[in-house]
C-alpha cells in the first residue's frame, strides 16, 4: 500500500475513533421487485358468500299418499276424491295437534310428566301428587278442550266438599265431575294411556291444570315403600339440603292454599268428604 494511503487511513481513524462494542455496519442492496408483464393487472381478491348467510330452501311439498315431490296428492294416479279428503283431514289433524302444544319454561320434575288430553291438547306437565286424595282439573282445561272440538263427558253432582289433603285442610267445594276418554302420559319408554279417568272440576280457575291424586297413582303401582327402597339402592344417606329452599313454596301448593280458603257463603255443615 502506498505511504500516502496509509497516512490518510491513519488520520481518519484518529478523527473517528471506533466506539466500544460497536459492530461493522452491513450494507444491503435493495431487493428488486418482481417484474410483471406490462398491461397485466392483478385482480382484487373475490368475496364468496357463505351459504350459511342464505335463507334455507323451503322443502318441496310431497304427495300425501306416496311422498313423492313430483306431484300433489290430487294428481296421484288413480286416487279417488274420498281418499284425497281422508289424507287431507289426517294431515291437518296432525298439524293441529302439534300447534295445540302448550309450551312451558319451567324445569321438569320427577313428579311431573307430559300428557295428552283427549288426543287434542298436549300439556308439558301434569302433577302426580301422592298427597292428594282426589284427581282435580281446572275449569280452564275444559274450556280449552271444548274450543279444540273435544266432546267431554261432564256430570253435574250434588255440591260436595272435598278435602284432598286430609281432614285438617280447608275444604274445596265442587259440583261437576268430568270423565276423559283418554289421558296419555309420556314416559321414557313410551306413552301410557289412561282410559275413563275421572276428575273433579275446580270452578272459576281458568289456568290449564291437571292434578292426578294418590288413588290413581296406587292403581298404577305407586308404593311409598317401593320409592324408599329405590332410594336406598342408590345411597344410604341423602342430603336434603340439596333439595332446595324450604321457604320457596311451589306454585301448585300456593294454588291449593288459595283454593282451600273457606267460602263465606257456605253456612251449612259439610255433607261428606268425597273419596
Amino acid at each position: 500500500m502506498a505511504a500516502w494511503r496509509k497516512k490518510d487511513l491513519r488520520s481518519r481513524l484518529a478523527e473517528e475513533p471506533r466506539k466500544e462494542n460497536s459492530r461493522p455496519r452491513l450494507r444491503f442492496s435493495p431487493v428488486p421487485e418482481e417484474k410483471r408483464p406490462s398491461g397485466v393487472s392483478v385482480a382484487p381478491p373475490t368475496w364468496r358468500a357463505d351459504k350459511r348467510d342464505e335463507p334455507p330452501e323451503r322443502p318441496k311439498p310431497k304427495c300425501l299418499k306416496c311422498q313423492s315431490t313430483a306431484h300433489r296428492v290430487r294428481e296421484h294416479p288413480g286416487i279417488t276424491d274420498a281418499e284425497v279428503k281422508k289424507l287431507m283431514d289426517d294431515f291437518h289433524q296432525a298439524r293441529r295437534r302439534s300447534v295445540n302444544f302448550v309450551s312451558s319454561t319451567k324445569p321438569a320434575n320427577s313428579m311431573e310428566c307430559q300428557a295428552s288430553i283427549e288426543d287434542v291438547l298436549t300439556l308439558p306437565k301434569v302433577l302426580l301428587d301422592s298427597g292428594s286424595d282426589e284427581t282435580l282439573v281446572s275449569e280452564g282445561l275444559l274450556v280449552a278442550l271444548e274450543r279444540l272440538g273435544a266432546s267431554l263427558n261432564v256430570e253435574t253432582k250434588p255440591r260436595l266438599m272435598l278435602k284432598p289433603y286430609g281432614e285438617t285442610t280447608k275444604p274445596l267445594h265442587v259440583t261437576r265431575q268430568v270423565q276423559f276418554k283418554t289421558v296419555t302420559l309420556e314416559t321414557s319408554i313410551g306413552p301410557l294411556v289412561l282410559r275413563g279417568l275421572r276428575a273433579w272440576v275446580e270452578e272459576k280457575r281458568m289456568e290449564i291444570d291437571v292434578l292426578i291424586g294418590r288413588p290413581v297413582m296406587e292403581r298404577l303401582g305407586f308404593s311409598v315403600d317401593g320409592m324408599l327402597v329405590d332410594a336406598l339402592k342408590q345411597r344410604r344417606v341423602w342430603d336434603m339440603a340439596e333439595a332446595g329452599d324450604a321457604d320457596q313454596t311451589s306454585a301448585n301448593v300456593k294454588r291449593l292454599q288459595e283454593a282451600f280458603q273457606e267460602d263465606p257463603e257456605d253456612a251449612f255443615p259439610p255433607t261428606k268428604t268425597a273419596r
